[in-house]
């Protein structure tokens, strides 16, 4: 499917299950392992159907050898 959108030039939203390995700058982490390492501003405020939902982005290259925002 990645590789369908990613031909096709498409761009989604998707959320990773907190024990999907993540790498970034070299070091593989799951996602939750990440989440005290960051700041506050990481964050931002993002709303879907009425519920507020806090986010972070990066770019990561996951297990399965596909990169990904």
């Amino acid at each position: 499917m990645l590789t369908v959108c990613a031909q096709r030039h498409f761009f989604y939203l998707s959320a990773a299950k907190a024990d999907r390995k993540l790498t970034f700058s070299s070091h593989a982490r799951q996602a939750q392992q990440w989440l005290p390492l960051l700041p506050k501003r990481a964050f931002d405020l993002v709303t879907v159907k009425a519920t507020r939902y806090k986010v972070w982005q990066a770019t990561v290259r996951l297990s399965s050898g596909h990169t990904v925002r």
